[in-house]
């Protein structure tokens, strides 16, 4: 067996899966020239009448780095930020702190696994596809998956809605917060049809808002002479805990909701230009994220200390230029949830836009797709020197016939794509409007904020990625013969420069499953961390 990297677990195994291809600009020389031109323009019109609809959108490969860097930050930070102040005093400075940055660690690592499965499959993006790679052979549990998925980011959009309504309607009260929901209607419903690369555009936006943010309630902090909200003249804090354990659970899910939309991200990746910058990303993004977390949340705490409410964009509102702020950093965040909950309902219903049969039927010579057996039977035949006029006839006729074929896939692939187009619209329509109602019924930020980050989120965000490992492991890679005590023990004896090839082969696989030991067992630790915390944030909630 080669040697790995000890970097880390070897998870998955490079498939050398396809991607996409571009379509050829070549056409194969044929005896009847004009026949093929006539096809090749008839598909070309079809083609442009394709894109002039919108119906020729691809999924993938389309935003840089800086775009995917802004996508990814903005959906890490958002609803988390405004989180932060109540989580921490919920805690106390030193268990505050800690579990912030704990959970930013696991959840960092947990995404790590799950690009991980996405680079080994590009077809495999979505948070139920990657999590049914690994399910799928033992247990059916793609459906409930995917039902939990669009839960958690359906309620984190709420949250959105509602923080954006009741700031803005402190700032501006000539609409009230029900109001205000209702214009937002007007603005996400268009973002809704923008492709991901797209959005990358309203993430910077929100993300240069987050900044302005940090800056201004440092500078309010510091230029303050009297508290509330004076960092320099700081109001009553506490060292540990001091609202019981049930409230160390609300503030465990107050923080996982920072991260909790991390579920999404691997849908980011796919859609960049360079993936193998998506270590450098994920890196990045999680530091700027973290970073912006603890020094809102410890400025917040200085700030209003104790008497930080449970609404807390009232209290931030208090600071003259934040609401503004914080109703703009909200509504610029939504976009990117509203794009996973169309592709996740587009997945469901089966209108996720296909290629065009005429794209296919163009073959690059980068292409692994074989050519059809009716094909190869004719390169054989003028391979072998076939020049006669019955073997040309035959040629031309079995090619005029696949090229009429090609058209009416073509016209019928056209048809069907203009249906969807339409039940598409209608989709991403609705679902802005039932997130519009559903706030406008359910007000409370915190509650909602408190209970999508406690069980949900360390299901999705936690529980779920590493047992998919767990058990992808299991089924893909096959139990060595020999223990790794015998296996190393073996070899202990060898001086280093006795060793044969064989037994620097197997030093190596050694130390991969010691390796593969510990990082396994560490697995285990955060499966079993996130279920306490899945079980202490779902009774903090509702106690």
């Amino acid at each position: 067996m080669p040697s790995q990297s000890l970097e880390t677990t070897p998870l998955l195994q490079n498939q050398n899966a396809t991607t996409v291809h571009a379509r050829s600009n070549k056409k194969h020389s044929q005896p009847n020239a004009h026949a093929d031109e006539s096809a090749f323009d008839l598909r070309a019109r079809e083609d442009l009448e394709v894109l002039a609809l919108g119906l020729g959108e691809t999924h993938g490969g389309k935003s840089t780095f800086l775009q995917a860097l802004f996508n990814v930050i903005g959906d890490l930070v958002g609803t988390g930020l405004l989180a932060s102040p109540l989580a921490i005093a919920y805690c106390g400075w030193v268990l505050g702190p800690i579990l912030l940055i704990l959970l930013a660690f696991i959840t960092h690592r947990t995404l790590l696994v799950m690009v991980q499965f996405t680079l080994d499959d590009p077809t495999v993006y979505t948070y139920p596809d990657i999590v049914g790679k690994a399910f799928d052979k033992r247990f059916n549990v793609r459906p409930w998956l995917t039902g939990l998925f669009v839960f958690e980011i359906f309620a984190w959009t709420i949250a959105l809605v509602i923080l954006y309504s009741d700031t803005l309607s402190a700032l501006l009260p000539f609409f009230s917060s029900t109001e205000w929901k209702i214009v937002s209607f007007f603005i996400i419903a268009p973002l809704s049809f923008m492709p991901l690369h797209f959005l990358s555009y309203t993430s910077f936006l929100g993300i240069t808002t987050s900044f302005i943010l940090i800056a201004i309630v440092l500078l309010n902090g510091f230029m303050a002479t009297s508290s509330p909200g004076s960092i320099l003249h700081p109001e009553p804090t506490d060292i540990w805990p001091a609202w019981g354990l049930a409230k160390v659970g609300v503030a465990g899910g107050l923080m996982m909701s920072a991260y909790g939309g991390h579920a999404a991200c691997p849908v980011i990746v796919s859609d960049m230009k360079d993936t193998t910058k998506w270590r450098k990303l994920v890196d990045l993004s999680y530091a700027v994220a973290l970073s912006v977390c603890l020094g809102i949340g410890s400025a917040g705490y200085l700030m209003f200390g104790r008497d930080v409410s449970d609404e807390i964009s009232l209290d931030i509102s208090k600071i003259p230029g934040f609401s503004s702020l914080i109703s703009t950093m909200a509504l610029y965040s939504v976009p990117i949830g509203m794009k996973m909950l169309n592709d996740m309902v587009e997945i469901a219903f089966n209108i996720m836009p296909k290629p065009n049969p005429a794209l296919s039927a163009q073959q690059t010579p980068s292409s692994t797709r074989p050519p059809s057996p009716t094909l190869q039977k004719s390169y054989a035949s003028v391979a072998a020197g076939s020049t006669g006029d019955d073997d040309e006839t035959v040629i031309n006729a079995e090619a005029e016939a696949q090229e009429e074929d090609i058209v009416t896939q073509v016209k019928a692939w056209r048809r069907a794509e203009i249906r969807k187009a339409w039940i598409r619209g209608i989709s991403k329509i609705s679902l802005v409007i039932s997130i519009v109602i559903i706030s406008i019924t359910f007000p409370s930020f915190e509650l909602l904020l408190a209970f999508m980050g406690s069980a949900p989120a360390f299901l999705v965000s936690v529980i779920i990625p590493l047992a998919a490992k767990k058990v992808y492991l299991y089924d893909h890679v096959p139990a060595e013969p020999t223990s790794m005590t015998t296996s190393v023990s073996s070899l202990v004896s060898s001086a280093p420069g006795e060793l044969s090839e064989e037994s620097r082969i197997r030093l190596e696989e050694a130390r991969k499953r010691v390796n593969w030991s510990v990082e396994g067992w560490f697995d285990w630790s955060l499966i079993v961390f996130g279920v306490f915390g899945a079980a202490l944030g779902a009774w903090g909630t509702f106690v």
